[in-house]
């Protein structure tokens, strides 16, 4: 579940990348595109902080021995959602939520066997996400207050990449596995 690498930064259409941040592991950029959330990884705990856009003066939003993934600024940049992992050794999570100033850090969901995959519903204010809890992973949602509802199941695994802001469409992706005897 964990990753660990370099945030680097450039432009889309040419440039050379530009490292910005040792030890970091998921991001997201704000709306207004001054700050960046990003997951830190010291190997003793991951931190969910927010820095600038040259990636200096961090600000810590959470902690923990665990695994943090999928982190999400809300379209409007108040609020930062996440994944809790309470073990780097298997996908078990849930959804939760932190204001973009570090107050009102508080767990959404219950904790599913299996949870990864989160963007911002822009049109409808929740959160979704891909969770399973025993049987294939399937689309969630969620409210700022808590508030979880199934959206649609599959008999194959699906993952959550990303809600486009503009028109709703989802990017999601497929699991389907086998087991083959030799």
């Amino acid at each position: 579940v964990g990753a660990r690498g370099t945030a680097e930064g450039g432009r889309a259409m040419g440039g050379d990348a530009r490292p910005f941040l040792a030890h970091g592991a998921w991001a997201d950029w704000s709306p207004a595109r001054r700050k960046i959330a990003v997951i830190l990884d010291d190997d003793r705990q991951r931190t969910l902080a927010l820095v600038d856009a040259e990636g200096r003066e961090p600000r810590v939003l959470d902690r923990t021995p665990g695994v943090f993934s999928s982190v999400r600024f809300s379209p409007d940049g108040a609020w930062l959602a996440y994944i809790f992992h309470p073990s780097a050794h298997d996908e078990a999570g849930d959804v939760r939520l932190v204001a973009a100033d570090g107050s009102a850090p508080r767990t959404l969901t219950p904790l599913y066997g299996s949870c990864r995959g989160l963007a911002w519903n822009a049109a409808r204010g929740e959160i979704w996400y891909t969770a399973a809890s025993g049987g294939a992973q399937s689309l969630w949602s969620v409210t700022r207050t808590g508030r979880v509802r199934p959206i649609y199941a599959t008999p194959s695994d699906m993952l959550l990449f990303d809600i486009s802001p503009r028109d709703g469409t989802l990017l999601v992706g497929s699991e389907n596995y086998r087991t083959e005897l030799m």
